[in-house]
């Protein structure tokens, strides 16, 4: 049986370091609304769980920061500020870990 010739696959594109810094970031100002990294997010202002910790609280605040990693570099991440019910000291999870609060 004659082998068929190999078909080439195209390749992405390599990109620098700085490219991709570039791309990420222009990816994180298309989720932000505002200029100080606040992102809308449909439950802003509703009871939303904490799927990591299990608290309930309502979600004050969706905010993109730079945060220090291990190797002295920063990394963008998205946080979470929850307030628990009835005031108190918020604190911070992943927007993937919260979920509309059952009422």
């Amino acid at each position: 049986m004659p082998s068929s010739p190999a078909t080439a696959v195209a390749q992405p594109p390599v990109l620098t370091r700085n490219q991709r810094t570039a791309a990420v970031d222009d990816a994180f100002k298309v989720l932000t609304a505002d200029p100080y990294g606040h992102e809308k997010h449909p439950l802003l202002g509703r009871a939303v769980e904490d799927l990591a910790s299990g608290q309930c609280g309502t979600l004050r605040a969706v905010v993109i920061t730079e945060v220090p990693t291990h190797s002295g570099r920063h990394a963008k991440v998205r946080l979470a500020y929850i307030a628990p019910p009835g005031g108190g000291l918020e604190w911070t999870t992943s927007p993937a870990n919260i979920r509309e609060a059952a009422q």
